[in-house]
C-alpha cells in the first residue's frame, strides 16, 4: 500500500520535519478536520497554544494550498472539489 503520506527530510538541529502529501489525500484530510471538535483542557497552556496555532496558522496554510492547486490543475476550489 502506498504511503498517504511520506517524511522527505528531518533536520535534527532544528526539528523541522518536511513531508508530502498528495493534494487527493490533503483535500480528505480537510475535509474530515473540518467536522471535526476539538477537545482541550483550557487550563493547560500547551493545549490552548496547539489548539490556537492549528486553528489559526496551520489549517488557513494548508486550505490556501489546497485552494490554489486545485484552481491551478482546473478542479475549483480546494476540498470542496470534485477533481480530487
Amino acid at each position: 500500500m502506498k504511503e498517504p503520506i511520506r517524511v522527505v527530510q528531518i533536520a535534527p538541529k532544528d526539528v523541522h520535519v518536511t513531508f508530502e502529501i498528495s493534494l487527493k489525500n490533503l483535500d480528505k484530510l480537510l475535509d474530515f478536520l473540518d467536522g471535526c471538535e476539538f477537545l482541550y483542557d483550557k487550563e493547560n497552556g500547551k493545549q490552548v497554544t496547539a489548539k490556537t496555532y492549528v486553528e489559526k496558522e496551520l489549517f488557513p496554510f494548508l486550505e490556501k494550498i489546497s485552494e490554489d492547486l486545485n484552481n491551478e490543475a482546473g478542479y475549483g476550489t480546494g476540498s470542496d472539489s470534485t477533481g480530487s
